[in-house]
């Protein structure tokens, strides 16, 4: 399953990459290169507001607790359930397992 989901992150952001490409040197001309800019300023800070609101926090977990996560949190509400996340990492806080001394992740450890 994560083989797929990488193949499919990889794509969609070449998609993208693909569709700046197509449509920047044709909206530029027709609008001008500012106006064109702003718009794509516009797109990216709109991505980052929803990624912001809607993605939660992964950030030490490991990726059974990742899919865990994921699993418990009805679809489309993905982002709005902050006291599960914050639930499950004092949870994998509180186990100490797979912890280094500097709170680092080693492949091994990844692999077990």
């Amino acid at each position: 399953m994560f083989n797929i989901t990488m193949f499919l992150a990889a794509s969609f952001n070449w998609f993208l990459a693909a569709l700046v490409t197509q449509f920047y040197g044709p909206l530029s001309s027709w609008v001008g290169p500012a106006p064109t800019f702003w718009t794509f300023a516009v797109l990216m800070v709109a991505a980052l507001v929803h990624c912001l609101l809607c993605v939660p926090e992964t950030k030490g977990l490991t990726l059974e607790d990742i899919q865990q996560l994921f699993r418990s949190l009805p679809a489309g509400e993905r982002g709005e359930h902050e006291d599960d996340q914050r639930r499950l990492v004092v949870e994998v806080e509180d186990t100490g397992e797979n912890d280094d001394d500097d709170g680092e992740r080693t492949d091994q450890q990844l692999e077990t």
